[in-house]
């Protein structure tokens, strides 16, 4: 997922599931790209006000 996005660009994965964003982190780790790809557990309407990006598309 990050090689599409320009360099310095973080990008962040959102699970609502808490198991399934434990896995995607250990992925994120494993596949070294937890500099640019990071993985919240909620969901995108609960995280907008809080998170990365103030939008709530």
């Amino acid at each position: 997922m990050p090689s599409g996005a320009r360099e310095g660009v973080r990008l962040f994965s959102v699970e609502r599931d808490a198991e399934r964003a434990r896995v995607a982190a250990e992925d994120t780790v494993e596949l070294r790209l937890a500099d640019d790809l990071a993985t919240l557990v909620g969901t995108r309407r609960r995280l907008a006000p809080t998170g990365p990006s103030s939008s709530s598309e």
